[in-house]
């Protein structure tokens, strides 16, 4: 009888056990046969990804979540970063535009790839008037797809104006992928970054505090129903539970 295949054990179940096999192989899972395996798993799993977004927005919005607000409210010059709409689905031509940021950055992980190519983007950014404001929620919140290919043709533009800068020559690159927690209310803060080239299925995310890869970060978030932030909390109350309550509606990714 033949072995089952990721995928496979993914769909029965094996969610964390899958990804983190196939994140030890590292670029073996560019080789056929298991290229195909490790990207239907990819695929499998953003679907899941974009279903709980999708579901979280009307739960968020029923429980009196107000999205945008406090999100870069003065600031202009940010205009990446404003309130947009909290989900946007990619657009049809997201697979050329996927390959095109490959080929500015070098290989993407799987991850991201499908992430853009079946997500697309996602600002959960907002606020909820019974949450304490000495805390950060971190909402989930993932660059869209325009945005990177425009930081990276800046980046590369830059590069071709002044070469012998000596940062140039320092690789490899970090791909932004998010605000962190104080950045997306407008505080001053930093970024959630990835480094490419990386030609495994998974890449780790930078400076997000759980240092853990960037689909173990999605999973946390859906355990928060999309604020990673919360378990930072003392204690627990009506809206956490509510929360949860959420949360336990959401697909295992």
């Amino acid at each position: 009888m033949a072995e089952p295949t990721y995928l496979e054990r993914y769909l029965s179940g094996e969610y964390e056990l899958v990804w983190a096999e196939l994140v030890a192989l590292g670029e073996r899972v560019r080789d056929e046969p298991l290229s195909s395996d490790a990207w239907a798993v990819a695929c499998e799993t953003m679907r899941r990804v974009r279903r709980n977004v999708e579901l979280l927005i009307p739960r968020l919005n029923a429980l009196g979540y107000r999205f945008g607000d406090g999100l870069f409210p003065d600031d202009p010059i940010d205009a990446e970063a404003l309130p947009g709409p909290p989900y946007l689905p990619p657009a049809a031509d997201a697979p050329a535009r996927v390959a095109a940021l490959d080929g500015l950055v070098g290989p993407l992980p799987l991850s991201v790839r499908a992430f853009y190519e079946i997500v697309g983007s996602v600002n959960l950014v907002g606020w909820h008037p019974e949450w304490p404001n000495e805390y950060s929620p971190d909402p989930l919140y993932i660059y869209p797809l325009h945005v990177q290919l425009d930081m990276r043709s800046d980046w590369l533009m830059r590069k071709a104006v002044a070469p012998e800068r000596a940062e140039w020559a320092v690789s490899p690159v970090m791909l932004t992928m998010a605000p962190d927690q104080d950045a997306k209310y407008g505080v001053e803060g930093d970024v959630y970054e990835m480094q490419v080239p990386n030609s495994g299925i998974d890449g780790l995310l930078l400076d997000e505090r759980h240092s853990t890869t960037f689909v173990n970060y999605l999973r946390i978030c859906f355990r928060w129903a999309g604020f990673p932030g919360l378990d930072q909390l003392p204690g627990a109350s009506p809206w956490t539970r509510r929360l949860s309550a959420v949360a336990r509606e959401l697909q295992p990714v």
